[in-house]
Parts: C-alpha cells; structure tokens; sequence
C-alpha cells in the first residue's frame, strides 16, 4: 500500500512544469522534443516492478501520457523538491527507468491493446540514475549526441 501511494506522488510529481530542466538541486525530468512531430512519453520504469522488461505498460492511473508537441520542451518534474533520484530509484527497487517515446498521431488514432501488440514505439530509453546525472535530467527525442552511450531501443546514430 505504502509503495502504491509513493507511486502515486511521483506520478502526480512528475506532470509538473518548470522553468527550466537544467536547475540544479532538483530531481525532475525534462524531455526536448526536436522532431517534426507531436510525441507522447510514458514513463514505464517509475510505475512498474524491478522485474518488468521493455513490455510497453497499460495506461492507468499510473502511467499517464505525456504529450509534447513538435519544438517544444516539457519539464515532467520538479513541482517543489522531490527526492533525490537515488531515493527514488532505491525506493522502487529499480536501477533503470523506461521512457517510452510514442507518435501521438499513433496514440490518437490506434487502441492501446494494438500499441502494445504491435510495439508502436518511437523510441524506449532505459536511462540509469547515473545517466540522468550524466545528462542533467533531460533527455532529447530524437536522441542527441551526447546519449549516444544511454541505453537505448532503437540504438543511438547519427
């Protein structure tokens, strides 16, 4: 029960917006949409066990969607102080975050059981608390340079 509330908190957390993505001092994620279109982002890893795989999750109250349009940035953390990402991390018993990276024209116009079937993805990154460190807590879609090394589905190229 406990878990599932904290789960709660950081899901409500992470749908605030700020600023900027590159203050320091507090665990937020930020995710710069540089494509030509619209995407929507589902956080996997915050919500799901340590022993779930690169399954596309159902969405629930858990796993929201977060849209971004195309150009623009959206900072999913940081309303207030939220823990450090570690405490997060070791919390939830989990060393890898998924971030999954949908077309949110896909989103719009398939069910989600057929998303899921189908594996309708953009992109998936598993990023450790060290790569957020690494990329101070924003990530790019399309990937840039700089998370060549991040764990990644389909792979970094140029």
């Amino acid at each position: 029960m406990r878990k599932k509330i904290l789960k709660s908190v950081l899901c409500l957390l992470l749908l605030g917006s700020c600023d900027s993505c590159l203050e320091k001092g507090e665990a937020r994620l930020c995710l710069e949409n540089e494509s030509a279109q619209d995407i929507s982002v589902l956080l996997g890893g915050v919500q799901t066990t340590a022993d779930a795989d690169t399954i596309l999750p159902n969405i629930d109250a858990l796993n929201l969607l977060h849209k971004i349009p195309k150009g623009k940035q959206r900072d999913m953390g940081g309303v207030g102080k939220i823990p450090d990402w570690d405490e997060i991390f070791e919390y939830l018993g989990i060393d890898t975050m998924r971030i999954f990276i949908l077309a949110t024209d896909t989103v719009n116009m398939y069910d989600w059981n057929i998303i899921q079937k189908n594996y309708n993805i953009l992109q998936r990154y598993d990023v450790s608390v060290e790569d957020l460190r690494y990329l101070n807590d924003c990530l790019y879609y399309p990937p840039i340079s700089t998370m060549r090394d991040i764990r990644m589905w389909p792979p970094y190229s140029k």
